[in-house]
């Protein structure tokens, strides 16, 4: 239900009902994954160390370190 690019345009990241996904632009291979609520809202930080969002139901903004993100 939402995407971001990281700054260097090699990663996506993905927020849908059944978690977050990061996956490799090129290959377009899965790269890390988190279960989650379904997301509203996805923002990468600058230097791609954070990934930022909301859920759909509740005011919390949940922040992940994307290097703790494993593929499935």
């Amino acid at each position: 239900t939402c995407l971001a690019f990281f700054a260097d345009g090699k990663t996506l990241a993905a927020g849908g009902t059944e978690g977050l996904r990061l996956f490799d632009v090129e290959s377009g291979r899965e790269r890390g994954w988190v279960p989650t609520l379904s997301l509203r809202s996805l923002a990468v930080s600058g230097d791609g160390a954070f990934l930022a969002a909301t859920a759909e139901h509740g005011p919390a903004v949940y922040l992940w370190p994307t290097e703790g993100l494993q593929a499935r």
